[in-house]
């Protein structure tokens, strides 16, 4: 079961300048906020041991997020964060705070994106806005698309042509009109 989470935001100091890479930086933050917040992100609930945190997956840069939600300014950097059984938005502000907008509890999420406002004055989902759109790596080939407003209401499934490996998502992209997917072996592009 899924659902977004209601953690009120934390608030992370900039750190001083070192040796370590942008993304190197990036990735030793969120693995300091985790520890700070085990209960959020821990394989087991009875431990505060920061040895059964679960590591980060993957970690995605957004642009033009400013599109997705009008709360966050252009300057903003915002990341998505995927960990085993979980998804989780963070924005960085230019003062170096970051705080984590929302967080969805899904299992083998191999890639995901937020979807654009459409700018139609007739969009059929309009009261589900802000979307979010996720690929997993287990089970059929498929992509979600949730509403991140009314406790993750499905909004679609659409399901992806092809079986077993050559058919697992690979990447998932969108603007305000098209959602592409990337497989092993073709793209396909949705209108949305």
């Amino acid at each position: 079961m899924s659902y977004v989470s209601s953690i009120e935001l934390r608030k992370v100091r900039p750190e001083a300048v070192n040796e370590k890479s942008v993304i190197e930086s990036v990735v030793g933050l969120f693995h300091d906020v985790v520890e700070k917040v085990p209960q959020a992100y821990a394989t087991s609930s009875r431990t505060n041991n920061s040895d059964q945190l679960e590591p980060i997956e993957w970690v995605r840069f957004l642009s033009n997020v400013h599109e997705w939600h009008p709360s966050i300014r252009i300057e903003t950097l915002v990341l998505l964060i995927a960990y085993k059984s979980c998804l989780a938005l963070w924005t960085v502000e230019i003062n170096g705070i970051a705080s984590e907008l929302f967080s969805i509890r899904e299992h083998n999420i191999c890639s995901a994106c937020l979807l654009t406002t459409n700018s139609s004055l007739d969009d059929p989902h309009s009261s589900y806005r802000p979307l979010i759109a996720f690929a997993k790596s287990a089970g059929p080939p498929s992509i979600q698309i949730r509403s991140l407003k009314n406790d993750q209401h499905m909004i679609k499934v659409i399901n992806l042509p092809g079986v077993g490996l050559q058919a697992e998502p690979i990447l998932i992209e969108s603007n305000s009109s098209v959602l592409i997917c990337a497989t092993h072996t073709f793209i396909i592009g949705y209108d949305i």
